[in-house]
């Protein structure tokens, strides 16, 4: 009020200040406190263990496969509203477990189309889910085989979850042709 009698622009600097203030309040009085807040179009590595917080947007989890990064890890997401992309290489273990109000989650999976056909397919199934007391959608499951080292939990408001897992790597045909000239020896 000091400053707006200052400037003389009581009215519209004080309105200004008062819809700033009121808009900081609402956003951290929503976010959890202990997380890292992040904007919409986020990505992470599943490698990494972190805590997040995103009030709206796509947030992104992937694998870069690095083996020098932890052998396990956990992330922590927190989302008022938006979609969570979790892609998952081959070969990874990884537990998810989630808390939406929504049941829109939903995992794609790789498989032949026709016994003997060497071609994957892409099939998109809807994940079981239990249905908590305060009317929440609550999974918990494993992608991959074997003991899960990495786990990533979800507390999501509004949206959707798709979880997908890569097809295996087809060995690749080298040429020996030299890349400078592209004859073969």
């Amino acid at each position: 009020a000091i400053v707006a009698g200052i400037a003389r622009r009581r009215s519209g600097f004080l309105g200004f200040v008062a819809l700033l203030l009121v808009t900081s309040t609402v956003l951290v009085s929503f976010v959890p406190p202990d997380r890292t807040v992040v904007a919409t179009g986020y990505g992470t590595p599943l490698e990494n263990s972190g805590r997040f917080a995103q009030l709206l947007g796509s947030f992104t989890v992937y694998s870069t496969n690095d083996s020098s990064l932890p052998q396990a890890s956990t992330l922590d997401i927190w989302q008022g509203t938006g979609s969570i992309d979790i892609h998952i290489k081959k070969g990874m273990t990884v537990r998810i477990e989630a808390n939406l109000r929504q049941a829109n989650l939903w995992q794609s999976r790789f498989t032949k189309a026709k016994a003997g056909d060497d071609e994957l397919q892409q099939v998109t199934v809807k994940t079981p889910h239990t249905k908590t007391a305060d009317g929440r959608y609550s999974y918990s499951f494993i992608v991959g085989s074997g003991t899960p080292t990495r786990t990533v939990h979800i507390w999501q408001g509004n949206g959707s979850v798709q979880v997908s897992q890569e097809p295996p790597v087809e060995a690749v045909a080298t040429d020996p042709a030299t890349p400078e000239t592209g004859v073969k020896p």
